[in-house]
């Protein structure tokens, strides 16, 4: 078998297709009308909150609102408020940084290691040296993309690898933690408010294929807009990959019920 991972032009060629096929996805239209959607979710967010402290909230441009009140004013980029500065959001989406932090306060936090395309040796032998599977994204940035769960084999990770490396030359493997997500928000050291992120899923209808089923729900997305979801689904890598651990592709036409 030809082990095309250990040459770093076909690597770099699998490097270019990843990359091209992340600016496809995101210049699709449906894709720019998901974007809307978040967008003007997140100015009647910041509407509402400004209504109800007798502010003023204001359109600057795109995502940015400025919201006023007695001569003081404040601004905000969808989520992004000027509570955290930009050197703290900097070590946010350093990973290996922030699980360096978390581990000095005896936080626990899978095993990994950090690699790159020009050394994917390292992130092989991490893989061979792990039991049960793994998980490669960007070493920084967050977000979700660029990750790739279910990592068992050489050729997986390097795939994975190239597809991570669009977003940054570092790359992470660590060991794959499987449960729900949960995004916990504190401030002042304060628990605000907890939300469980599960993962998507469609149901079969005996007729349509995996690939159909996820255009469906992407066009039910956009139907109903942030009340029932804020962003598509890709039909990326990771997806992909999950597919592939149930015996499914994009292909496949689950009976009904699946």
């Amino acid at each position: 078998m030809i082990r095309w991972w250990k040459s770093k032009t076909i690597t770099k060629l699998v490097y270019c297709w990843q990359r091209f096929r992340v600016g496809w996805w995101n210049s699709r239209g449906k894709n720019r009308e998901a974007r809307m959607i978040r967008r003007q979710f997140y100015h009647s967010i910041w509407r509402d909150a400004a209504k109800r402290f007798d502010a003023e909230m204001t359109v600057l441009s795109g995502d940015i609102v400025e919201v006023v009140r007695e001569g003081y004013r404040v601004r905000f980029l969808q989520n992004d408020t000027p509570l955290d500065d930009y050197v703290t959001l900097k070590v946010a989406a350093d990973k290996p940084l922030t699980y360096r932090l978390m581990q000095d306060e005896g936080i626990a936090t899978a095993p990994f290691a950090v690699f790159s395309l020009d050394n994917i040796e390292k992130g092989l032998r991490f893989l061979d040296e792990t039991e049960g599977d793994c998980i490669v994204k960007p070493a920084q940035g967050w977000g979700g993309v660029g990750v790739t769960t279910g990592i068992k084999t050489h050729a997986q990770l390097a795939t994975a690898a190239a597809a991570a490396s669009v977003y940054g030359g570092e790359i992470i493997v660590q060991k794959q933690v499987y449960g729900d997500c949960y995004r916990i928000v504190f401030l002042n050291g304060k628990l605000l408010d907890a939300v469980v992120r599960r993962s998507p899923s469609v149901m079969a209808d005996g007729t349509r294929t995996v690939s159909q089923l996820v255009e469906q729900l992407n066009q039910r997305r956009l139907e109903q807009g942030s009340n029932l979801s804020q962003a598509l689904l890709s039909t990326d890598l990771d997806m992909k990959s999950t597919l592939t651990q149930q015996g499914l592709s994009l292909a496949s036409q689950p009976s009904k019920g699946t």
